[in-house]
This record gives C-alpha cells, sequence and structure tokens, in this order.
C-alpha cells in the first residue's frame, strides 16, 4: 500500500513507515505541501489517493461488524468502572465531576487498546469518530455533560453499544436536549458573525505585488503550515528545505511576513499573504478578506455543532472557549466570565491583597487593578512588570489589547488567539486577514473626538515625528527611543526595550529607525459590529447596518464619499460603478 500512495507522490514529497499509521493528521502536512508546490501534479492525483484510500478499506475489511461490538479487555474495563462506582459513592459532588473526567481517560486508553476493532481502528485514523466516542461506544459512557460542559455526578456504565438502562438514560438526557438546541443554533450565529466578518475584511484585495516591507510575525519553525509563505527580510518561499536548513542553524523561530504587518496602504500585498491554497500566486485583485471570512464563519458552525460531541467535560473551568472565546475576542464587552486583566502602567508590583468579596487588588507602581473571582494573578510582590502585560489568568479582552499597547500587537493577539479558539484546524492566514480588516482604526493625538478616525495602515505612514534618526540596534542609545517603523508587532511609537533589541539581532535586523518621542497618533477600538460604520465610506455603511445612522448623520452634515475610490464591491455596485 506505501510503494502505490508513494507512486502517486513527488520524489521529494513521500511517505515512509515512520509516518504510520496513515490517518488524516500525519497525511493533512504532507498532502498540502503536496498542493502548494506541485498543483497541477496534486489535482490529477487527489482523486487516485481517495480512491486507494477506500479500496484499502474495503480489502481490508474496515466495516463494523458485531464482533466489534465486544472488546477483548471487557472485565478488566468493567473491574475498572466498579471501582470508579465505590469511590464516586464516597465523594463529594464536585469530587465525584474530577474522578468522572478522570476516568473516562483511563477507559478511553482501555478501549483503542483493542488492535484488530474496526471501531477502534477508524477513530484512531480519524476517518470515522475519534478515539473519544469510540470509548462511549463500545467502552462505556462513563458520563454525561451539562449545558456548561460539566459532568453530571453519576457513573454510566454502560456503553452506547449495550445500551442504558433508564437511570443512565435519564441521566444523559441534558446532554441530547442541549445538543439539539446547539444544532438549532449552530446555523443562525455563525452566519450572523460570517456576514459582519465580511463588513470588516471586504476591503481586503490583494493590492499590490510586494509592499516592500522587511518585517513579519515570528512563528514557531516546527510549524508545518507555514509551508507557502514567505521568510521576512530574505523573501524566500518558504519550504520544508528551508526549514530545514534554518534548524541546523539553531533557530527556533523564524520571522514571517504577514497581512498583519503589511506595509499597503490599502488592501494587503501578494508576499505578505503567500501562496494560495492552490499552490499559485495571489492575483492582483484577490478578494482575500471575503475568502477568509467565509473560511472562519463556516468553521464556526463546526466549532458549534462540535460541542454536542464533547465527552471530554470540564470541572470549573472559567475561561471561555471554542466559538463563545471567539464571540468575546471579536465583540468584547467591558465584563465577562474569565476575563483577564492588564497592567495599565510598568513598574514594580506593589502588593497583592485577597478581596473579601472575591477577587484580588494587584498594585502595580501605585496603581490599582482588579482582578475577578473567576481567575487569579500571575505575578506575585516585586516583579517588573511592563505596560500592557497580562498580571492575571484569563482570555484577555481585544479592546485591553489596543487600549495598553497598540494596533500590531492587538491584531498578533486576536489572529492568535481565533487560531487557537478553533483548534488551530484554520490557516492561520484567515485569522491575520480578519484581524487586518477589523484593527485598522486610529486618530490624531490630541483629537478628543470619535469621529476624525483614519485607516492605521495609511495614516501612520504619514506622520512624521521630529528628531528621527537610524541606530544600529547595539547602540546604546537605542533603548528607550521609540519606533518610527514598526519592528515584528511592536506598532510604530512603541518604545524600545532591551528584549525587543534581542530579537532583533536574532533575526538579523541590524538597525531601527527612531525618534526621541512617541507618534502623534491614537489607535482606536471599536467592536466588530461597530466598525463598519467607520470605514469612511457612506456607500458601505448604508450596504451594512447603517442605514438609518447615514441618513441622520452623514448625509444631514454634508459627508461626501469619492465613488472611485470605494471599498466595498456591493458598494460600488450600489451606485453602478461596478
Amino acid at each position: 500500500m506505501l510503494a502505490e500512495l508513494n507512486a502517486l507522490m513527488p520524489k521529494d514529497i513521500r511517505f515512509s513507515r515512520s509516518d504510520y499509521p496513515l490517518s488524516k493528521t500525519n497525511m493533512n502536512p504532507k498532502l498540502i505541501e503536496f498542493a502548494k508546490k506541485y498543483p497541477d501534479l496534486y489535482s490529477r492525483n487527489i482523486h487516485k489517493i481517495r480512491e486507494l484510500g477506500e479500496e484499502v478499506g474495503y480489502k481490508s475489511g474496515h466495516n463494523v461488524g458485531l464482533d466489534d461490538m465486544f472488546l477483548k479487555n471487557q472485565s478488566q474495563i468493567d473491574k475498572k468502572l466498579n471501582g470508579i462506582e465505590k469511590q464516586i459513592s464516597h465523594s463529594t459532588k464536585e469530587n465525584s465531576k474530577k474522578i468522572l473526567i478522570r476516568s473516562f481517560n483511563d477507559i478511553q486508553k482501555m478501549t483503542v487498546a483493542n488492535s484488530g476493532n474496526n471501531i477502534v481502528t477508524q477513530a484512531q485514523s480519524k476517518g470515522r469518530g475519534n478515539p473519544a466516542t469510540a470509548a462511549r461506544s463500545i467502552g462505556s459512557v462513563v458520563f454525561a455533560v451539562d449545558m456548561n460542559s460539566e459532568p453530571y455526578p453519576f457513573l454510566i456504565k454502560n456503553s452506547l453499544a449495550k445500551g442504558l438502562n433508564a437511570h443512565e438514560q435519564y441521566a444523559s438526557g441534558g446532554q441530547a436536549r442541549f445538543a439539539a438546541v446547539q444544532t438549532a443554533v449552530s446555523t443562525s450565529q455563525p452566519g450572523a458573525m460570517g456576514k459582519i466578518l465580511i463588513a470588516n475584511a471586504e476591503g481586503l484585495k490583494i493590492s499590490e505585488k510586494d509592499c516592500g516591507t522587511r518585517n513579519g510575525v515570528e512563528e514557531r519553525i516546527d510549524d508545518g503550515s507555514l509551508i507557502g509563505r514567505y521568510e521576512a527580510g530574505t523573501n524566500s518561499l518558504i519550504t520544508n528545505r528551508l526549514l530545514s536548513d534554518r534548524k541546523k542553524r539553531g533557530k527556533k523561530r523564524i520571522l514571517v511576513r504577514s497581512a498583519t504587518t503589511c506595509r499597503s496602504k490599502k488592501g494587503v500585498c501578494s508576499m505578505c499573504y503567500g501562496k494560495t491554497t492552490s499552490g499559485g500566486t495571489a492575483n492582483i485583485g484577490h478578494n482575500a478578506g471575503i475568502e477568509a471570512a467565509q473560511t472562519v464563519s463556516e468553521k464556526a458552525t463546526q466549532l458549534i455543532l462540535s460541542a454536542k460531541h464533547n465527552v471530554q467535560g470540564r470541572s470549573k473551568s472559567t475561561i471561555p472557549t471554542g466559538f463563545e472565546a471567539q464571540k468575546i475576542l471579536l465583540n468584547p464587552t467591558d465584563k465577562y466570565k474569565g476575563k483577564s486583566t492588564l497592567s495599565s502602567t510598568e513598574g514594580k508590583v506593589d502588593s497583592i491583597e485577597k478581596l473579601p468579596i472575591g477577587g484580588y487588588s494587584i498594585s502595580v507602581a501605585g496603581e490599582k487593578h482588579h482582578v475577578g473571582h473567576d481567575v487569579f494573578p500571575l505575578v506575585k510582590p516585586g516583579d517588573m512588570i511592563t505596560k500592557g502585560q497580562k498580571i492575571s489568568s484569563g482570555l484577555t479582552s481585544t479592546r485591553d489589547v489596543v487600549q495598553h499597547k497598540g494596533i500590531l500587537e492587538a491584531r498578533n493577539y486576536l489572529a492568535t488567539e481565533l487560531h487557537k479558539a478553533n483548534g488551530g484546524k484554520i490557516d492561520k492566514r484567515n485569522f491575520e486577514i480578519i484581524a487586518r480588516g477589523y484593527l485598522n482604526l486610529s486618530k490624531n493625538k490630541n483629537d478628543v473626538s470619535n469621529e476624525s478616525m483614519f485607516d492605521f495602515d495609511s495614516h501612520v505612514q504619514t506622520l512624521t515625528p521630529p528628531y528621527t534618526q537610524t541606530l544600529k540596534v547595539n547602540n546604546p542609545q537605542v533603548t528607550n527611543k521609540f519606533l518610527v517603523d514598526a519592528f515584528e508587532t511592536n506598532s510604530p511609537g512603541a518604545r524600545v526595550t532591551s528584549a525587543m533589541v534581542k530579537k532583533a539581532k536574532s533575526h538579523g535586523v541590524n538597525e531601527f529607525k527612531v525618534s526621541h518621542s512617541p507618534m502623534a497618533y491614537t489607535p482606536v477600538f471599536k467592536t466588530y459590529e461597530q466598525k463598519p460604520q467607520h470605514s469612511g465610506s457612506l456607500w458601505q455603511k448604508i450596504n451594512f447596518r447603517g442605514i438609518n445612522k447615514a441618513i441622520k448623520n452623514d448625509l444631514l452634515f454634508g459627508e461626501r464619499t469619492d465613488l472611485n475610490r470605494l471599498g466595498s464591491d456591493r458598494a460600488k455596485y450600489s451606485v453602478g460603478t461596478l
């Protein structure tokens, strides 16, 4: 089978015995590299590879039969379950939940130890189901979860194959009802989110071949998803060979060109975007924004649907995850469950006081910071803290990152956290595009209003601070100056630190363009529902949700839009210029 598979693969991208078992997880990286490097050959052979897999599955008899409903080590599993039942009978409600979660992991391991069982084989290869669903199907259900994904403190000894008794069926009813509700909701919330994401990102087209930046974002050298992107500084296409070469040099991280740091004043350049999924070059005019928004919203539906298959459970977890985390990151409120605290200043941690009503009060350089009761401090008295540093556990508000650190820092944070919330299963470039289109507002430093806003990517490049100079990174005077050009995800105007200098040296950056004073602009945050109303285009506002507001405000005060410079295709179509 291995020889037949490799006959359909290029000579430099083939499978070996070390890749066994040939599951989705093990095969996808090489198939993605195949598609990017040899798009024509990939399009011809991918169907043959799929047919080969189906043929192997048929010949090896990977069809579920009655024999697969019985496990070789069933007596050991039953003995384990009897022990769990005794433990729970002498435990508190909360401790029972912990026991059930821990026990399910043990039952799962015992179930997948049954080699030769077709249900187990399919689950391990991810061809159908996963080890957790296999354990519930033929090992033991162990527990059901409620709408907060916390286990009911009741042991369900039977598997789904054996059938549940009346008590077990009643205990699992809550999870079944929650799953039914989640299925109904799954087509509404992500769909609404997708429309708003499109309104934020639809102006992000491929606008030029190369913006000329030498900047990028830092990524792990062992991240296989970097294939098809470009290395910042050298502009070399990232391949397995290039990553291998960097590893031999002792590199653990690599600076990669990204939409979040692209210097294009409108849209994003082809080099910062990278190769398309088919391995080709993104053509000028390609709407990367709409493509990214559609990809993210489609996967968000799957994220919600996966909730009804949640068998892992959690005990007293307060940090938002999955689709819930995604909603908070894009539309943060002032308060939410599991919110982390960032330091609003730099200096030493003076004290940490536990409050009688719950939570903590952390003093940094004389400034008090409140930490909620559902998270805990990450610092201790005496620690030196930088502005914007995370001082408690939890999920950080995107608004707080913008206010305390800056636009580029917030873009990188948002893209990284959205990627995590989706389980790392979507190309991170989609989230980088979303972050660029969403976090792109600034205003002049002395402007106290919220009306005169500008696109960050074009506005900041027009600002010229006084006393600008270029200093070598090893010049001791460079620290405590302020960046004029962005470095990595440090925005223009950020203060140069020794950590920044160290990182620059590691990536071969020899100098910084700096000034003696901060840049004369202020980053502005709006939720992703508000941001399209500040696009600067009257017609784009009307096409989103702003007919009433546009008529009351923009038309009343004589706002005008250059029809030849509309960023929205829908707006262009509305006025007949498309």
